[in-house]
C-alpha cells in the first residue's frame, strides 16, 4: 500500500511532464496564394500558423506536423481573426513561456469563435506513433490522471454575428417557433430582420442548450429608426420547438408606454411580469435578459433596468430571439446574438480510455 502511494504520488508531482497542453494560438501569416503561385514578396504562400522557433528548432520535423482548429473565414481576401488555433503531436513538449492550451481549451475557442464548430476534444488527436514503453506510461498517466487531476471547467456561450448571405432562412442553428403560426426571420445586411411585415417571427438557436442559469443577449445596430409599434426580445428558458414558450426581455421605441418589458410566453400567450417606462433604446445599444432560478433580470448594456421573479413554469430551455420590424427596410434589426451559462460551469473532460 505503501508503495502504491508512492507511485501515486510520483505521477500526480510529475503532472508538468506527463499532461497535453500540445495546441497553441498562433497568428496566421501567409497571402493567401499557395506558395508555388506567389509572384511578390511575401514568401509565406498560403494562410497558415506561424509556427514559433522554438518550436522548430526543438523539433525540427515534428512542429511542422499539426492540425488547425476552425480556421478562420476569410473575408475579402482576409482571415476573419489574425490568429488560428493549431494543435501538435504529444511527443512534441510546447514550452511554457509559448502559453499551451489543452485540446480542452483549444477546441472551446475555436467553439467561441464558431458555434457551429462541435466541441469535440478528441478529434484533435493527431496520430503519434509510440514505443510500447511510452504507451504503457501513457497509458498508466492518463488513467491515473482521471482521479488525482481537477477537472477542466468552462462557463459555455455560443455566439452568432449572422455574418452571411441575405436569406430568409438563419440557418441550421435556428428553429423557427409557432406564433400561432410559423414565420421565419430573415438575414439582411448580416443582421435579422423579419421575413414578413407586422408579422413578428419567433426563432430559437439549437447549437447550444445552456444549463437553467442562463443569459441571451444582442445588439441593436439602430436602435428604434421609426417610432412605430415595433419590438425586439431576447428569450430565455424557451421550449422546444414548436410551441412558443418560455420568459423574455422585450425594449420598444418610445412611442410605446412602456419601453421595457419582462414576459412569461405560454403557447404564444403572453403574461406581463414587469414594465418600465423610463428607457429609450439606442444604436449600439445591448440587450440583455438572464434567468437565476426564479429570478429575470434585464440589462441594458450591462446595467440592469428591471428584475422580475417567475413562478417555476419553465426550469430549462434554450436561447432565442423574437423580433417585429419593416420587413422592407429593415427599422430595428438585431445583430451579435450570444447565449451562455450564468454562475456554474461546464466540467469538461476528455472521454474516458478504454485499456487494451
Amino acid at each position: 500500500m505503501k508503495r502504491l502511494i508512492l507511485v501515486l504520488a510520483f505521477l500526480f508531482y510529475a503532472l508538468p511532464a506527463f499532461a497535453d497542453p500540445s495546441c497553441l494560438l498562433l497568428p496566421i501569416v501567409g497571402n493567401g496564394f499557395d506558395v508555388k503561385d506567389v509572384k511578390d514578396d511575401d514568401k509565406h504562400g498560403a494562410f497558415r500558423p506561424d509556427i514559433p522557433k522554438q518550436l522548430t528548432d526543438l523539433y525540427p520535423k515534428l512542429a511542422f506536423t499539426y492540425t488547425t482548429v476552425g480556421f478562420p473565414k476569410i473575408t475579402k481576401g482576409v482571415p476573419e481573426f489574425s490568429t488560428v488555433v493549431t494543435c501538435f503531436l504529444d511527443s512534441l513538449v510546447i514550452p511554457a513561456g509559448l502559453g499551451p492550451m489543452t485540446r480542452d481549451q483549444a477546441m472551446m475557442v475555436a467553439h467561441s469563435r464558431d458555434s457551429k464548430i462541435v466541441f469535440k476534444p478528441d478529434s484533435l488527436k493527431l496520430p503519434d506513433p509510440k514505443t510500447s514503453f511510452e504507451l504503457f506510461v501513457d497509458r498508466a498517466w492518463r488513467t491515473a490522471s482521471r482521479y488525482l487531476g481537477a477537472a477542466l471547467a468552462f462557463a459555455t456561450t455560443a455566439t452568432d454575428n449572422f455574418n452571411r448571405a441575405d436569406s430568409t432562412d438563419l440557418g441550421a442553428a435556428w428553429d423557427p417557433y409557432d406564433n400561432p403560426s410559423a414565420t421565419n426571420c430573415q438575414i439582411l445586411f448580416n443582421q435579422v430582420s423579419t421575413a414578413t411585415s407586422a408579422v413578428d417571427c419567433v426563432e430559437g438557436f439549437s447549437t447550444l442548450i445552456p444549463g437553467a442559469n442562463q443569459y441571451v443577449q444582442f445588439s441593436l445596430p439602430n436602435g428604434f429608426l421609426t417610432d412605430d409599434f415595433l419590438f425586439v426580445s431576447a428569450i430565455v428558458r424557451l421550449q422546444a420547438p414548436p410551441t412558443y414558450s418560455g420568459y423574455y426581455c422585450r425594449a420598444m421605441p418610445p412611442s410605446q408606454t412602456n419601453t421595457s418589458r419582462i414576459r412569461r410566453v405560454d403557447a404564444g400567450s403572453n403574461a406581463t411580469l414587469a414594465n418600465d417606462t423610463t428607457q429609450t433604446w439606442a444604436a449600439a445599444d445591448v440587450l440583455r435578459c438572464e434567468i437565476t432560478g426564479t429570478s429575470i433580470t434585464f440589462k441594458r448594456n450591462g446595467t440592469t433596468i428591471l428584475t422580475a421573479s417567475t413562478s417555476g413554469e419553465y426550469t430549462t430551455g434554450r436561447g432565442g430571439i423574437n423580433v417585429l420590424d419593416n420587413a422592407i427596410g429593415p427599422r430595428n434589426p438585431i445583430d451579435d446574438f450570444e447565449v451562455g451559462d450564468l454562475g456554474a460551469v461546464t466540467v469538461v473532460r476528455h472521454r474516458p480510455l478504454v485499456l487494451q
